[in-house]
């Protein structure tokens, strides 16, 4: 058995999405095959807790090409110096007390970025630093949310597909150790398109956040 969280795209007192856990049976292994069958278990529990609403793994192991597609390792984000997949932009913005940003990790395969030694050898992560901007590390999600936001925003062409879907998963995101999911920005996507907030919360840094923290 495993436990995974999943997040409702839909404003609440918990703020723009409501965010809950599961426990399914989870099948062992790293192939494809594998992971398919451990989401279809997972939706398989969490439609015996929720009533109505499709769902969406949205990871590089996804049983859905739009959830592959939409996975920080293959959503795109066109900045001031480049395009780069959202998870390289955001190893490589991260701020050590022993090194950082290492701006290097853009050009490389995203799953090189993510296990980049440096990333564990820096010491204690600070923040982060993109674009000439520094974030820190509250709220723990803001920065990569930010990020994440901004590049499916730009993928205009996924907007219709995305936007069908209610609940959104992540088979590969472990609660305990990572730092940040793009299941949970999927689904302040489409809450903030919902409720069409965003257009002002992507009008600034200082929007975003005041968004963000909102609750309903």
């Amino acid at each position: 058995m495993a436990k995974r969280l999943y997040f409702i795209a839909k404003p609440s007192y918990q703020g723009l999405i409501v965010e809950k856990t599961i426990e399914f049976e989870y099948f062992r292994g790293e192939s494809q095959k594998q992971k398919e069958k451990s989401i279809e278990s997972m939706h398989h529990a969490i439609r015996a807790f929720e009533t109505g609403g499709k769902i969406l793994d949205v990871s590089k192991n996804s049983d859905e090409p739009l959830g592959r597609k939409v996975s920080a390792y293959n959503l795109f984000y066109r900045t001031e110096s480049g395009t780069y997949p959202v998870l390289n932009i955001f190893q490589s913005a991260k701020v050590f007390d022993g090194g950082g940003p290492y701006r290097d990790l853009l050009s490389v395969e995203p799953s090189l970025a993510s296990s980049d030694k440096r990333l564990s050898d820096s010491g204690r992560l600070l923040g982060f630093h993109f674009e000439g901007e520094a974030y820190n590390l509250t709220p723990r999600h803001y920065f990569f949310d930010w990020i994440y936001v901004n590049a499916l925003n730009q993928n205009k062409d996924l907007h219709d597909k995305i936007l069908s879907y209610d609940m959104i998963t992540d088979i590969d995101y472990s609660m305990s150790s990572m730092f940040a999911s793009s299941a949970r920005a999927c689904a302040y996507f489409i809450s903030l398109c919902r409720s069409e907030h965003l257009e002002e919360a992507l009008s600034s840094r200082e929007s975003f956040l005041k968004i963000y923290n909102m609750v309903f």
